[in-house]
């Protein structure tokens, strides 16, 4: 998973101002319109996972039915089929690949029309999908909660996800883990079988921890084992099809004396980041630098 940055202030206040006006609390009762101040509904839309989690558990029954509330937060209509919304939404967190896996390019493309100079519904290609982390049928008052819609790929979100339930107690939230340095506490790593000519993925973390738990989660041992053949394969040969420090060369010689970065040097020849800050731009960041590292270990 991947460590969200906290959303800027300008983005919030912003998100604040597109959805005020849209929510209208006249079908609901009197119990729920008292609850529903202006303070609150902005804290829904704009505060971090943990208060979210805390305005739903003190709301009133009725803004935990999701017949009645969805009318109230309708996700559907003012975020999912509002293009001009959607993209602006996810331009603004500005995630380049899936926040699950990391796996998946999940960028939010626009063409601008060239008679206007502007971008519309016909000019929007493709953005990221929006997982509610907290779901809308057990907590619909959070729907456009800005902090409970994750950038995901459809895999994550459709495929995996589905309707399973993730929780704070048991699972990392991308927003909230700061002092879990969750890229830190695993790592990839690999096991070949020569006899059968064949890799297979490991990942190294605590047991019974909330890093193996979101990983088990989101299949991510599976889905990064489909690609073993590839891109674990490719990393693999780098080290022992060619000179014994081929790939220390690759890493640390070949740009020598153009003053580039090692950040630089890695995207040149491997096409990762390897700042963890910046995994999100570019698939397969996390995965291939500690394949990588444990590769050149062997030199």
């Amino acid at each position: 998973m991947i460590r969200l940055k906290e959303i800027s202030s300008e983005t919030l206040e912003w998100y604040y101002l597109e959805m005020k006006d849209k929510i209208d609390c006249s079908c609901l009762s009197e119990c729920s319109k008292k609850f529903l101040t202006e303070d609150i509904i902005k804290q829904i839309l704009t505060k971090e996972p943990l208060v979210l989690l805390g305005i739903h558990n003190v709301a009133p029954c009725e803004l935990k039915n999701k017949n009645i509330i969805e009318k109230v937060f309708d996700y559907d209509k003012f975020i999912s089929k509002s293009q001009s919304t959607s993209y602006e939404i996810s331009k603004k967190i500005g995630i380049n690949t899936c926040t699950y896996c990391n796996r998946n390019y999940t960028l939010t493309i626009v063409e601008i029309d060239k008679k206007t100079g502007k971008e519309n519904n016909s000019t929007r290609i493709s953005r990221p999908q929006f997982d509610h982390y907290f779901s809308q049928k057990d907590y619909p008052l959070l729907a456009l909660s800005i902090y409970n819609l994750i950038p995901s790929c459809n895999i994550c979100n459709s495929s995996i996800k589905g309707s399973k339930e993730l929780s704070l107690k048991n699972h990392l939230h991308p927003y909230i883990e700061v002092g879990d340095n969750t890229n830190e506490n695993f790592k990839f790593s690999y096991d070949f079988d020569e006899t059968l000519s064949k890799f297979s993925v490991k990942i190294n973390c605590e047991e019974k921890s909330k890093i193996k738990e979101t990983l088990d989660f989101f299949k991510i041992k599976e889905v990064y084992n489909a690609h073993s053949n590839f891109e674990l394969k490719d990393l693999y040969d780098l080290r022992y099809k060619y000179s014994q420090n081929y790939l220390d060369i690759l890493c640390n010689k070949t740009f020598e004396g153009l003053n580039l970065s090692q950040e630089e040097a890695y995207r040149m020849v491997f096409g990762i980041e390897v700042n963890k800050d910046d995994y999100h731009k570019r698939p397969f960041s996390k995965f291939k630098h500690d394949i990588i590292e444990e590769l050149k270990k062997s030199f």
